[in-house]
């Protein structure tokens, strides 16, 4: 619900990126997908969800993302 106003509901991107499938996320490993989300991408409009998700949900946004992906 965080994630579709920007990357779509399916994922099919917007505002911000595609994430289905995405290259980024392919390449990285878990560790790195939970920071990108807790600290967000400088320069973009992706902003940090640092005391926004707990670590569950950030698992979860991770967990969800690496089901779209090939």
């Amino acid at each position: 619900e965080k994630c579709g106003v920007c990357h779509g509901q399916d994922g099919e991107g917007g505002i911000g990126t595609a994430m289905q499938p995405n290259e980024f996320i392919g390449a990285s490993n878990n560790a790195e997908l939970v920071e990108f989300i807790q600290e967000g991408r400088t320069g973009t409009a992706m902003a940090g969800f640092d005391g926004r998700l707990n670590e569950e949900e950030v698992a979860n946004v991770v967990a969800f993302l690496r089901g779209w992906q090939p």
